[in-house]
């Protein structure tokens, strides 16, 4: 019933929202209109699916974000799978998805069409699959290392920054007894299947001079100049799904950090942490690391419930899940295009980083730039072009 709500939310979102198409998501389906597939600057998974859904649904804002829609419910729907694996019964399941779905990085990623959800699903798929491989048996591990790999590798046809999520899986694995699993051929089959996946794009990149890197130290280097890299440890606390979560994603830290059959994902989130610290990266880039977080944080959390006497366990158990509930719908206000336009700066003085002024105004800047095309003299029109500081 969560994950219908979640989707019926967004879909119903579409139906009424006030905004329209965010630049970046005219962007991919440009890229998608002229595709080149493995011969892009970035990866191209984002383009294909920008084509699928034009296929579907033609131009229209259904095209644009019934996909990432779906994909979002996938991760809450992967978030209580974790917290089933970590031994949450069925209210710690709910929780860790409540958790989720209250979550503005998650409720805005599913809104809109663009690598951020993506990136989520695959981070929180590989997640879920080294879970199930520290609880397998012997020949449902081996599956689960190939659907490892094969997330890692839609994963960097998705965004390279899966690469920190690989290493950190590797330094985690080394650090435990898991390191053990190494010795077998399923991790290396699994990672080779990833290789694989991204060969072709990898081999074109190589061909002319990785000019993704170009691309990145350009976006990092302004980045870093308007201080959009500042502060990416204490960024953790909001990023990671809000204030009133931070006690709940810290509570599964410690809970996988204290267990001995769970610390390797403990250390996979340190390690992780310390990658993107290191190359002043944006808070958000760990936001996919959270959905596992608070799914140990719910699975802690109900078993410390489960220790009160029956009738304070009851009373705990539905003051727990109102508030949850009440913060979701106080969540939905700021992080979805719902307010009238104009509320922008409403939601912003609140602490929410806003992408709604992104996604008015196209229409009549078009309007603008077509009425100035048409009043060239026809020999300037045949030569005239259109210069933008960037593709918005």
């Amino acid at each position: 019933p969560i994950s219908a709500v979640k989707l019926a939310l967004h879909l119903t979102v579409l139906a009424i929202t006030p905004y329209g198409v965010h630049r970046d998501e005219f962007r991919y389906f440009s890229m998608g209109r002229h595709l080149r597939l493995w011969r892009m600057d970035f990866p191209p998974l984002i383009a294909i699916l920008g084509n699928i859904q034009r296929a579907l649904f033609h131009d229209s804002l259904a095209a644009a974000r019934v996909l990432a829609a779906f994909e979002g419910t996938l991760v809450l729907v992967l978030t209580a799978l974790i917290a089933r694996e970590l031994g949450g019964r069925t209210f710690a399941q709910m929780l860790a998805m409540l958790a989720v779905l209250m979550a503005p990085v998650f409720l805005r990623a599913a809104n809109l069409f663009q690598p951020v959800v993506l990136d989520q699903l695959w981070w929180t798929l590989a997640l879920f699959a080294l879970a199930r491989i520290v609880r397998g048996d012997g020949r449902s591990v081996r599956t689960w290392w190939i659907i490892f790999g094969v997330a890692c590798g839609f994963g960097l046809l998705t965004k390279f920054s899966i690469i920190f999520f690989a290493v950190a899986a590797l330094c985690a694995l080394l650090v435990t007894p898991m390191r053990r699993s190494l010795a077998t051929p399923w991790p290396w089959l699994g990672a080779l299947l990833s290789l694989l996946l991204f060969a072709p794009n990898a081999w074109w990149q190589a061909q002319h001079g990785f000019v993704y890197l170009d691309f990145v130290r350009e976006i990092h280097a302004r980045d870093v100049r308007i201080g959009r890299t500042d502060g990416f440890l204490p960024g953790q606390l909001l990023v990671g799904a809000g204030p009133l979560l931070a006690p709940l994603w810290i509570a599964g830290l410690a809970f996988t950090a204290m267990s001995s059959r769970w610390r390797v994902l403990a250390w996979w989130y340190a390690v992780a942490l310390l990658l993107f610290w290191l190359s002043s990266a944006r808070d958000y880039y760990l936001a996919p690391a959270y959905p596992m977080l608070l799914a140990a944080g719910c699975v802690a959390l109900v078993a410390g419930i489960g220790r009160l006497r029956r009738g304070p366990a009851l009373a705990a158990r539905a003051v727990v899940a109102l508030v949850f509930c009440a913060a979701f719908a106080s969540t939905v206000a700021i992080a979805l295009p719902l307010a009238p336009v104009g509320s922008e700066g409403w939601r912003t003085s609140r602490g929410v980083h806003d992408n709604f002024a992104e996604q008015i105004g196209w229409p009549e800047l078009v309007a603008q730039v077509a009425a100035v095309h048409r009043a060239l003299p026809e020999a300037e029109r045949a030569h005239a072009a259109i210069f933008a500081n960037n593709y918005g």
